[in-house]
Formats: C-alpha cells, structure tokens, sequence
C-alpha cells in the first residue's frame, strides 16, 4: 500500500513540474516553405493567444526570444487580449515594443473583439507602428523585402459565426504577382477558404489543443471541440497552405496548459528549388 502512495505521489510531483514548465517555458518552433514567389528568403515571426499573458517584466523574455530570430516581418494573429482580464493598454505596449524589432500586423480575435466592444480600444485589422499609433488596416497592404514583395491582407475576428467569417473572407480579392499572406485568427474556416487566393494563412485560437497527453492527439480546441483537426503546425490544402500557432497563453476560462508549451512560430519563406534537369 505505501509503494502504491509514494507512486501516486511521484505521479503528481511530475504533472506538476510538468504544469511549471509548460507555464514558464516558451517555445520556438521553425517552418520552412517554398513557393515561386519568393525571390529570396524571408522570415516570419507569428504570435498569437497571448491572452494578457507576460513573459517576464514588460514581456522581456518574449521581446529579447522575438529579436534573437532577426525576423522580417512579425504577425499577430489575435486573441492578445482577453475578455475577463481586459488589459488592452498592456497588450498595446507589448505590441508597440515588438514593433520596433521588426514591421508588425496585428489582425484580432475574438477576445479581442469583445475588449474592442467594451470601449477598451485594441486593434481590429491593422500595422501597428513603434512610436505609438496604428496605420488603418486596409483590403492588402504590399511590402517589399528585398526581391520579394509579400501582400498582406486580415480579416479580423467580429466575433462572427463561422459561415459569416467565411462569407467576409470570400469577398477578399488576391490580385498581382506578390506573395498573398493571410490573416485571420479562426483556423477551422481554412478549408472553406482555401482556394479564394492567398498563398499562406495565419492563424491561432486552437492552443495546440491546449492539454496535451504524451503519444496522443489533441483532444479539443476552441471552434473545433472534441478531436479538432487543426491544432498547431504547416496545413496544406490545393495551392493554399496554413500556418497555425498553437499560441503563447491560455483563456482566463482555462488559465493552464499541460504538454503544450507556449510557442513562437518561426515561419522562413524560401525559393522554390530548381528542379535537376539532368546531363
């Protein structure tokens, strides 16, 4: 019977020091993609699902973990704020600051909705700028990187059901030869959305499933419930692909996450290989 306790306790020590780090952690996770597009490399920082939550004073960990990566562009893709916490001048600063690594765009989520709503002003769809101020989102926004020029267009979360986000979403027009990035914060409305013509989507809300066990798949995540499909990681579908976020924090509603540490998503956009024709 005492080996049975010591056990039992053992197996709690270890789901603790396992919630410790999975709170304390933060994770980067790299994805390389080609495409014809892109003349030569550029990198991406995706952030997502912060949920108020610091790493550090000021979010220092997560500002000095952003800068190491030397990004090109950082996005945001929602859900910084959230509902119960409301601490929008937080989540501004914090974005103000990483905006200063690197051009930065922002599109929101629902929690960031609903703080929108309650006159707590945060973002909506926008390029947030270092010295204070945002610039007006707009249907695509193109920035050159070098030789590679990357549209950018958002559609921000208004906390709509899912066949509206994707009714807005299907209005967007892809027009040029530049690169369409996508943002948007839903990651389940992909496969309906898939072919109206952006090349990358950006997205989070899923927590990488949140709670994790060690061998198994993910066992629920907002918007999807039970078994969701989409959790964390490179999706493709058709010409398109997703990049998901499993995210930084968690909802004030479930304020922990087990075998999921909080993630950056490193995201290096590369030339398509020349193919070897041969002698």
């Amino acid at each position: 019977m005492a080996g049975l306790w010591i056990a039992l306790a053992l197996a709690a020590l270890l789901v603790l020091a396992r919630l410790i780090y999975d709170f304390s952690a933060l994770k980067v996770t790299h994805i390389a993609l080609e495409h014809p597009k892109i003349a030569a490399p550029v990198r991406i920082c995706h952030l997502s699902d912060l949920h108020t939550r610091s790493f550090g004073r000021g979010n220092r960990r997560l500002q000095q973990k952003v800068a190491a990566l030397a990004p090109d562009l950082i996005c945001m893709t929602g859900d910084m704020a959230d509902r119960r916490r409301k601490n929008a001048r937080f989540v501004r600063e914090t974005a103000r600051v990483l905006a200063a690594i690197a051009p930065l765009y922002y599109v929101s989520g629902n929690h960031d909705t609903y703080v929108n709503k309650r006159k707590n002003r945060l973002f909506g769809a926008v390029q947030v700028r270092a010295g204070g101020g945002e610039a007006p989102g707009r249907t695509e926004r193109v920035v050159h990187i070098g030789r590679t020029s990357i549209g950018i267009s958002a559609l921000s979360d208004d906390d709509d059901k899912d066949a509206a986000l994707i009714a807005r979403a299907r209005r967007l027009r892809f027009k040029g030869e530049a690169f369409h990035l996508f943002l948007c914060h839903k990651p389940e409305i992909y496969p309906d959305i898939a072919d109206i013509g952006f090349d990358l989507m950006l997205a989070g809300h899923a927590h990488g499933g949140q709670i994790r066990l060690p061998g198994l798949p993910a066992l629920f995540a907002p918007g999807q419930g039970l078994l969701p499909q989409y959790v964390g990681g490179l999706y493709r579908e058709g010409g398109s692909a997703l990049a998901l976020s499993r995210g930084l924090g968690a909802s004030s509603r479930m304020p922990f996450r087990f075998w999921n540490p909080p993630e950056i998503l490193c995201i290096t956009l590369q030339p398509s290989k020349k193919e070897d024709k041969g002698c």
